[in-house]
């Protein structure tokens, strides 16, 4: 194969001409568009120590609580977060060693209770200005209103 070749001849390459305009194509555009936003807001967030997905998740236990008034499960924190529950569990330890959130077993059941520190309140407060920054750079339009509201 000459160079250059690669993955321009499979049609993947880096510029958008390269990737047709099948279906395929723009699917992959856009996936190649979410991922350089994600980048983006990961560099946003790394002053805070927070990646997006732990930021997400920090947001929507926040969320939750609001919804419940009182301490939520993970569970609850993967619907609002719209995330599965390994990425959930894997963030949530992360913020609980960062001391973002108190996290403890259920009385009522499997899985862990969440609560949000006063120094995660915080964070993700200031987290939530350089998502909005961002979205709004971005050409979003309306700012970031927050994770959805779950049904209770």
């Amino acid at each position: 194969m000459a160079k250059g070749e690669g993955a321009q001849a499979s049609g993947l390459g880096s510029s958008a001409s390269g990737l047709g305009s099948s279906a395929g194509g723009l699917a992959i555009r856009r996936w190649q568009e979410a991922m350089r936003w994600r980048r983006q807001m990961d560099r946003e967030l790394d002053p805070l120590g927070l990646t997006f997905t732990r930021w997400l998740v920090l947001e929507s236990t926040l969320v939750s609580i609001r919804q419940c008034g009182d301490a939520v499960s993970q569970s609850r924190v993967c619907e609002c977060a719209e995330l599965d529950k390994m990425t959930v569990s894997q963030a949530m330890r992360d913020l609980a060693q960062a001391g973002l959130v108190d996290r403890g077993p259920d009385a009522w059941g499997p899985g862990y209770r969440v609560i949000v520190t006063a120094r995660g309140s915080r964070v993700a407060a200031a987290g939530r200005v350089r998502v909005e920054a961002v979205s709004q750079a971005e050409g979003a339009g309306e700012p970031f209103e927050g994770p959805p509201r779950v049904a209770r």
